[in-house]
C-alpha cells in the first residue's frame, strides 16, 4: 500500500447490519469503518451495549475529526479459532447490537446517531502484517490530522 490511507484495495464494503449476511474472510487483516457523509455528526447520550458506560458527549465532540469520513481503523488476527476478520467484525457488530462481545472501538462508533449507515471494508493481510498495517494507517492519519481516527482511542 503506497498511500496508507488509500482505501481502494479494501473490499467488502457493507453496513454493520448487512455484515451478518456478508461473506467476511476468515483470514487476518485490517478493516476500516467509514461514515458515508460529510454532515456533522449527532451523538447519542446512551449506548446500545451493556457493561460499559457511554462515552460523555463532550469527549465524543472533542474526538470528532471534521471533514473526515474514516472513523476507525482496526485489525484482526487469526487467533486460536483461525477466523480472523470474520470473528472480529462479528464481535464489533454484536457489540453494537447490545451484545456482550467486547470491542473498544464500538464504544464511540455506536454512539453516532447514524451508526446504522456506517460502512465497513477490509483488506486481507498476512497475520504478521495486520498489526503493522493498522499501525501504519493510524500513524498516517495522525500525520494528516494531528489526531487518531474518531473511534481509535488508542494506537
Amino acid at each position: 500500500m503506497t498511500n496508507p490511507l488509500d482505501l481502494s484495495a479494501f473490499t467488502g464494503w457493507s453496513t454493520f447490519q448487512d455484515l451478518a449476511n456478508t461473506d467476511v474472510p476468515r483470514k487476518a487483516g485490517v478493516y476500516v469503518v467509514v461514515r458515508p457523509t460529510d454532515a456533522p455528526p449527532e451523538f447519542r447520550a446512551d449506548a446500545p451495549y451493556r457493561g460499559d458506560a457511554p462515552v460523555p458527549i463532550p469527549v465524543l465532540e472533542d474526538a470528532w475529526v471534521p471533514g473526515e469520513r474514516l472513523v476507525y481503523i482496526g485489525k484482526a488476527s487469526l487467533g486460536s479459532k483461525k477466523d480472523g476478520l470474520h470473528r472480529r467484525l462479528r464481535q464489533f457488530r454484536r457489540y453494537g447490537a447490545g451484545g456482550g462481545a467486547r470491542h473498544a472501538g464500538g464504544r464511540r462508533i455506536f454512539q453516532l446517531a447514524d451508526h446504522a449507515d456506517l460502512i465497513v471494508g477490509w483488506l486481507v493481510t498476512e497475520e504478521a502484517e495486520a498489526r503493522n498495517t493498522e499501525k501504519t494507517m493510524i500513524a498516517a492519519f495522525r500525520a494528516k490530522h494531528g489526531v487518531r481516527p474518531f473511534a481509535n482511542d488508542a494506537d
